[in-house]
């Protein structure tokens, strides 16, 4: 949570309050901006995908039941990183929030890297991981299939890791089953 001033017609507001513990996107969009104008104000060669890369490469990750995205930024280890990852990872479906029921799910996304792993889980930050495919080249389309007819009712998790000589990179991106209406 992040100490922050809050609007006179904020709801959150208690009688004559001018502060208040908020967190969330909002709250982070700030800091990760900072840090990857302060890497690229050092690496102006840097593109915007090794940017991407570096800051989540050089997070703190956090152990938590809820999905936060690739951890706390850390900006010393952003500055002291030697070179990120130019690898990619992108699942493009199925989005986030989409719905499915007693049927095989097409996995469409990009990997741009040496090697790529594709898996699924349960929940929205899965403990353990079940991998769909193993890849060795560039994919840009279909990254697999995954038939979901057997799975409880609930969200699940898709984890694309892609490496390259400097490192890891992953895309998440949950859905929602529906099979027992």
């Amino acid at each position: 949570n992040i100490l922050s001033a809050l609007s006179s017609q904020d709801t959150l507001l208690k009688d004559g309050q001018k502060y208040g513990y908020l967190s969330g996107t909002s709250m982070a969009t700030p800091y990760v901006s900072g840090v990857a104008g302060l890497v690229l104000s050092q690496n102006p060669l840097y593109a915007p995908l090794q940017i991407k890369n570096l800051l989540k490469e050089s997070v703190d990750v956090i152990q938590t039941d809820k999905y936060i995205g690739a951890g706390r930024i850390n900006a010393e280890k952003a500055l002291t990183t030697d070179k990120p990852s130019s690898a990619e990872a992108i699942i493009t479906s199925p989005g986030s929030s989409s719905f499915y029921t007693n049927e095989i799910i097409s996995i469409i996304g990009t990997i741009n890297g040496e090697k790529a792993k594709l898996s699924y889980g349960a929940g929205n930050n899965p403990q353990s991981w079940t991998t769909i495919k193993e890849f060795s080249n560039a994919v840009d389309g279909e990254l697999g299939k995954l038939d979901i007819s057997s799975f409880n009712d609930g969200v699940y998790s898709l984890l694309l890791d892609v490496s390259d000589q400097n490192g890891k990179v992953s895309a998440r991106s949950a859905f929602y089953v529906v099979n027992k209406i």
